[in-house]
């Protein structure tokens, strides 16, 4: 009997160990994705242990066990860049559109969510869900109500959530869909927010977040001793992959900002079938301008008043009431970011909005 804790090593066959309980499913460890098989019928292969060397739902893991990143051409024996292939399209849409029928179909008349809550909080739970500290649990229940944990645990550890799992954990794999890379967790989790966020301003679960937190980077990065200014540092940290505001999160900011506002109109899968045919920058810049309260394109100047204003006047940092929270994520060394680093953050991330996004 294989027992422990972490990867083990018997009858060789490797298994990953949860105090004794062997793991199935995918697995994220050490910055790699491995498959551990889970009970077959046929007896084809024993529950818990690693693939290697094989193709499991599109995805080829190496000898070694470790997933490539490449996703198996049917048509021959060689692989292929799957970053942008429609089979991914079509193989995560249809995940999608079938977990809304699970959620259809799950809760009784007592049951207060609906259908698309429950995706959608499946989709977010792994990465942002209401667990950890007890500040933290009462934060994301203020940010997005309840977390529809029973439904959750519903689909844990059936084919649907094998499948799903790469995407939605914390250190997710980007969705692809209709050609466009988006982070999953991210978007469902701030689609929810500006959906139904009970106690705080919507756009806080959205960029206000991620701005707040860019401040942090900005203000770390200037504790360190640096010759640019808040402003050169800004510029380098909004959009980019190694901080806190990178370029798929902005995105899917902005993509909640539309998909919540039809969110009772239709289930998720096909929400999101519809609005990636046709979005890209220019319907995000869109999207988010009106948001803001513009009739036509702003300047950079007038884009940056009307996000500076927000951030740091009542419904931010200036909020009486829940503005500490915001502040929260903005301080580094538990200080706040100075108004400078404010004004930068705001005017490069105005910036990039019109002239990269």
């Amino acid at each position: 009997m294989v027992t422990g804790t972490g990867w083990i090593f018997d009858n060789g066959l490797w298994y990953y160990l949860d105090h004794d309980k062997v793991v199935t499913g995918w697995l994220f460890d050490k910055g790699n994705w491995y498959y551990l098989y889970p009970k077959s019928d046929d007896n084809s292969h024993i529950e818990g242990s690693m693939a290697k060397d094989a193709t499991i739902q599109g995805w080829y893991v190496d000898s070694s066990g470790k997933w490539i990143t490449e996703e198996v051409n049917s048509n021959s024996n060689e692989t292929s860049d799957s970053s942008l292939t429609e089979n991914e399209d079509d193989d995560l849409l249809t995940l999608i559109k079938h977990l809304d029928n699970v959620a259809k179909n799950y809760g009784s008349i007592l049951d207060l969510s609906n259908q698309n809550r429950r995706v959608l909080n499946l989709l977010r739970y792994y990465k942002y869900g209401n667990t950890g500290s007890m500040f933290t649990q009462i934060s994301w229940m203020g940010t997005l109500g309840d977390d529809d944990s029973d439904f959750v645990a519903h689909v844990y550890g059936t084919d649907d959530f094998d499948k799903i799992s790469p995407y939605i954990q914390k250190n997710s794999i980007e969705g692809i869909i209709h050609g466009k890379k988006t982070d999953l967790p991210h978007l469902a989790a701030t689609t929810l927010g500006y959906y139904s966020s009970p106690l705080v301003p919507d756009f806080w679960t959205g960029w206000g977040g991620d701005l707040a937190t860019a401040m942090s980077d900005v203000s770390k990065l200037l504790s360190k001793g640096t010759n640019k200014t808040p402003y050169k540092l800004a510029t380098e940290v909004i959009g980019d992959d190694s901080y806190t505001c990178p370029r798929l999160d902005i995105e899917a900011d902005i993509d909640a900002i539309q998909l919540s506002s039809i969110l009772d109109s239709d289930t998720i899968g096909n929400l999101l079938d519809n609005y990636f045919q046709n979005v890209d920058g220019n319907v995000r810049r869109q999207i988010l301008f009106e948001s803001l309260g513009f009739s036509d394109t702003p300047s950079v100047e007038e884009l940056n008043n009307a996000i500076y204003n927000m951030m740091t006047g009542s419904s931010g940092f200036g909020n009486k009431l829940k503005g500490w929270t915001l502040t929260r994520l903005a301080k580094y060394n538990n200080a706040p970011p100075t108004d400078e680093v404010v004004k930068a953050v705001t005017l490069a991330f105005s910036e990039y909005i019109i002239n990269k996004l």
